[in-house]
């Protein structure tokens, strides 16, 4: 299955500007690998990145109803801080996506990173939006590079 698999790793602010060629940039990346056989796509079900590749997976099927979104989520209630708007986003995902896994009942430090090397252990490819030299995406990036996963920075 990880051949066939993809997941997606960014920050979670995103500038306004960069939002519409970002947007393009990852629907075109996606399309192209459902091309090339990629059929499971990983998000951790975060606000940003991951809830924008989310959306983009879900407006893929519609197109290509063999490929399956997974919400990997790294503790029960991780949307709990959230504004309204993104906690509804986040259900209506959820309800949408063909599996929500959740690897912690609790909170508990580093079930961020427990989540992102779940992804990366799971897929061959890496769909990133990677600005910063550190932090969560860029360990998550790293590891995945030192797995030998092919990685697609739309940064």
């Amino acid at each position: 299955m990880t051949e066939s698999s993809c997941f997606f790793t960014g920050h979670r602010n995103i500038p306004v500007g960069e939002l519409p060629a970002l947007k393009e940039k990852l629907y075109k990346t996606a399309e192209k690998l459902i091309s090339d056989g990629i059929t499971d796509f990983y998000t951790g079900g975060a606000v940003g990145f991951d809830t924008l590749a989310a959306k983009t997976v879900l407006k893929l099927r519609k197109e290509y109803s063999h490929i399956k979104l997974h919400i990997i989520v790294p503790c029960e209630n991780q949307e709990k801080k959230w504004t309204p708007e993104s906690k509804e986003l986040y259900r209506k995902i959820n309800e949408a996506a063909d599996e929500v896994k959740i690897l912690s009942p609790v909170y508990y430090k580093g079930c961020m990173q427990v989540r992102n090397r779940y992804m990366a252990d799971n897929s061959s490819i890496c769909i990133a939006y990677l600005t910063e030299p550190s932090g969560g995406t860029a360990s998550t990036v790293k590891y995945a590079e030192k797995q030998g996963k092919t990685i697609i920075n739309l940064a």
